[in-house]
């Protein structure tokens, strides 16, 4: 394509027939191109764009979209960190402190119904969110961490450490229902957070000090999976904990109402739980270094008890990780992270890596995969011919009510989406320009391309995009409607572009500091 091309969105059908794409875990066929049968293409989904909202204010800090959910009525709750004064919504939020949380309900045009702020009792303290989600009655769970103490609601919540984590439960309203305080003597936070059924929710966590919840640690810093009463904000059993002699990140969160939980990581050093040991590419360097060269990836399988069914290790010589991961209607764990050049997925419970050697087209490449409840490779997808890796560590991940993948992530030029034998699979997206721009993929059960939800600025202006790991995503079905929400994070200035099959409208960016944003899509279902 001409690099002149402003944008370009092509939906083409799996390079292969879609029977041999979801039997073969590369998508390969060894059927001859004179005896194939073609499949017909894919009829595009008419995805149309609801809203989008973007704040403006004066100061750049931590302005972050992180966490977003969807309500039974259709509206969007979004919260993450601000700084400094913010406009959002038709509403102007000023933070007391470095940066405060904020949490808004957006109805299903836009408009502002709801907030929340949360900040420090004394206003000097620095509050983050990490992740929310929904329950089946619009209550709304919400993680993060504070530095001084805090008050949500009639709830006071005091420091023990540097860092403390917190997770609250707010109404349909966002009223806060309850707010716990989980921890050691060190600096505590985790990053993501699950509703598994009606009584029970399922939270990360991690820790630098001696003891996390009365469990001594191990390592840099350990990572704990805590189950918790949706009633009243209680542990349900003892911290499942990963540790090690390294530095362990849990980046990747889900459960279900099966008794499944994944759990994903970015580690260095070594990453240990039960009897489960993995040793980091480059576990001999300094496990607190924050070179990512050195981090590898890691899934864990759980029951609800906490017993690994299965772990998988993602390893190569440069960066590994584990960044998304989510469950479909009968078990099967989907996953995206980034790899480096020549990686292994290696399942525990396999003689032989299920990926071995994958292939990258820049020093690291984003890659999705589906393994099925046992651990056997389903397929394996990889975003190709787009940029680095190294910085942006990859995007989002959830399943939708019909097993379909919603993905983020980041690109310059082209993306395209290549299988295991490096078969390209699906044309997604090209800019035609070296910018970074954001990427929402709809990635069916077979592992086909349904759709491209596309963000990018205007060539010849500064990027109206920014870091990918800022996106989150979520979806819900409502009546005959897949209702995709989409928060990400915009740095510098131009308009910003937003292309689906059947939408493409330019919405102004506001300016010189980091601004947070959500959007609203809606698409038939099947």
């Amino acid at each position: 394509m001409r690099a002149s091309t402003a944008l370009q969105l092509l939906l083409l059908p799996c390079a292969l027939s879609f029977q041999s794409c979801a039997r073969n875990p590369g998508g390969s066929s060894n059927t001859s191109s004179g005896s194939q049968t073609p499949q017909p293409e894919p009829k595009p989904s008419p995805t149309s764009l609801l809203f989008f909202s973007a704040s403006s204010g004066t100061k750049e800090h931590k302005n972050e979209s992180d966490g977003i959910g969807i309500d039974s009525q259709g509206n969007v709750v979004m919260a993450g960190p601000f700084s400094g004064t913010r406009q959002f919504a038709g509403h102007t939020f000023v933070s007391t402190g470095p940066n405060d949380v904020y949490v808004v309900k957006l109805g299903p045009d836009g408009s502002l119904l709801n907030f929340l702020t949360i900040t420090s009792i004394a206003g000097t303290g620095e509050e983050n969110s990490f992740d929310l989600a929904i329950d089946g009655s619009d209550n709304v769970y919400l993680s993060g961490s504070y530095t001084e103490s805090i008050k949500i609601g009639a709830t006071t919540l005091d420091k023990n450490g540097p860092a403390e984590q917190y997770l609250a439960k707010l109404d349909s309203q966002l009223n806060p229902i309850w707010a716990k305080q989980f921890g050691g003597p060190g600096s505590d936070g985790g990053n993501e957070l699950a509703v598994a059924d009606d009584q029970t929710l399922v939270v990360s966590a991690m820790s630098d000090g001696p003891t996390y919840e009365g469990i001594p640690t191990t390592g840099g810093r350990d990572a704990f999976v805590l189950r918790v009463s949706t009633s009243d904000g209680q542990l349900l059993s003892p911290p499942f904990a990963f540790g090690g002699a390294g530095d362990a990140q849990i980046r990747a969160l889900a459960a279900d109402a099966n008794d499944h939980i994944l759990v994903g990581f970015e580690f260095s050093g070594a990453l240990d739980y039960g009897a489960t040991h993995l040793n980091a590419a480059a576990a001999s360097l300094p496990p607190t270094s924050q070179d990512r060269t050195i981090a590898d990836g890691a899934l864990f399988y759980l029951n609800g008890s906490g017993v690994e069914q299965w772990s998988l290790h993602a390893s190569s010589s440069g960066y590994d990780n584990v960044r998304a991961a989510g469950l479909d209607s009968v078990g099967n764990a989907l996953i995206s992270g980034v790899h480096g050049n020549g990686a292994s997925l290696a399942v525990s419970s396999k003689a032989a890596p299920e990926v071995d050697s994958a292939a990258t087209d820049n020093t690291y490449d984003q890659f999705v995969a589906k393994l099925d409840p046992q651990g056997n490779l389903m397929w394996y997808r990889r975003f190709a011919e787009s940029s680095p890796m190294s910085i942006l560590g990859g995007g989002e991940l959830e399943v939708a009510a019909d097993d379909t993948a919603y993905v983020t992530g980041g690109f310059q030029n082209r993306a395209v989406l290549k299988d295991l034998n490096q078969a390209v699979v699906a044309s997604v997206a090209d800019n035609g320009t070296n910018r970074a721009s954001y990427l929402v993929t709809a990635i069916q059960k077979d592992g086909s391309l349904r759709e491209a939800i596309v963000y990018t600025g205007t060539p010849g202006q500064s990027s109206a995009a920014g870091n990918t790991s800022s996106a989150v995503v979520t979806t819900r079905t409502l009546g005959n409607q897949l209702m995709v929400a989409v928060g990400l994070v915009l740095e510098g200035t131009g308009p910003l572009r937003i292309q689906t099959n059947s939408t493409d409208q330019t919405y102004p960016t506001s300016a010189s500091t980091r601004e947070f944003s959500a959007s609203l899509f809606s698409t038939p279902v099947d």
